[in-house]
């Protein structure tokens, strides 16, 4: 007994469409697309790191980084004709808060150098001075 089941004739007597030659006049099939291939569309390169500096200039202390990242992205979507908006977004932004940062440094700095001054002046212990309570220690 054969293991297989007998092929069954197509009423016009041809082989099943799985067999059949492809015709003359259809048109040869492409090649197949190259690895990594998704589409028409391919996503720019430097879309990541323009993301990446966009989201550091969000996050307080490390805007100065995002700053940094994002010009860097910036400056590579140019030379590749790539879309900027992440990157010329994070730039913005991240200078933004990298003056806010060196402005609030800046306001810290002279705030401490003022208390060490002043508990300087008044000697150890609690001292009240105009309604500032100053524990000197």
């Amino acid at each position: 007994m054969s293991a297989t089941p007998p092929e069954k004739p197509t009423p016009s007597g041809q082989p099943t469409p799985y067999d059949q030659p492809t015709h003359p006049s259809a048109p040869a099939a492409t090649p197949a697309p190259p690895a990594g291939y998704v589409g028409y569309y391919d996503e720019p390169k430097h879309r990541t790191l323009s993301i990446v500096g966009f989201v550091l200039s969000l996050l307080g202390p490390l805007t100065v980084v995002g700053l940094v990242v994002s010009v860097i992205a910036l400056v590579k979507s140019r030379k590749a004709n790539e879309p900027t908006g992440f990157a010329l977004a994070g730039t913005i932004i991240g200078a933004i808060g990298t003056v806010v940062v060196v402005a609030l440094t800046a306001i810290t700095i002279a705030a401490v150098l003022h208390l060490a001054s002043t508990c300087a002046d008044l000697g150890q212990g609690t001292h009240y001075v105009d309604g500032v309570t100053y524990t000197c220690g």
